[in-house]
């Protein structure tokens, strides 16, 4: 009984402390499994299969999602990865990701797909560095770049959104 008393207590924090999740409002979440701890220095929350997280502004879906730090500050993600900013019709996928919420850096890697609709323009590449304050997007590796019929290819890319300025070597 004291097992089960713990696992509920444990999925009850679990559950308050994504509540106040630092993507900004109410969120919601949901996965085949989930586990988690809480501590001074150690707290996560992993989110297994069909891992889904949905904010105000952001939409995530991958294999596996992993939440960690004292608010939730840093959140890595694997496998089967996509996402949307819903305010900047930003969408991205990839197979590995890694978010610090305290920067607003994201950093993709894997077979990585960016999608500015707004501004229709689609681009790929092995690792996307993306600053959601300052809404630039650094490409490395392999870099296609698609824009209506343009079609543009180097190793290094950065994509200044407010500015619509790429430039591309």
């Amino acid at each position: 009984k004291l097992l089960l008393k713990n696992k509920k207590l444990l999925l009850s924090l679990c559950i308050f402390a994504m509540t106040f999740f630092a993507f900004s409002g109410t969120i919601s979440f949901k996965a085949n499994s989930m586990q988690g701890s809480v501590g001074d220095n150690n707290t996560s929350t992993i989110l297994k299969g069909n891992a889904w997280i949905e904010s105000e502004e952001l939409e995530l879906f991958a294999d596996e999602i992993s939440l960690k730090g004292d608010d939730y500050d840093f959140i890595t993600a694997k496998g089967n990865i996509s996402g949307k900013y819903k305010e900047t019709n930003f969408s991205f996928s990839c197979n590995s990701l890694e978010y610090n919420q305290n920067t607003g850096i994201v950093l993709l890697k894997d077979n990585v797909t960016i999608d500015d609709s707004d501004n229709e323009i689609t681009a790929t590449a092995s690792i996307v560095e993306y600053d959601k304050n300052l809404e630039i997007a650094t490409m490395q590796i392999n870099v296609v770049i698609n824009h209506k019929s343009s079609v543009c290819t180097g190793t290094l890319a950065i994509y200044k959104k407010n500015e619509q300025m790429l430039d591309l070597s």
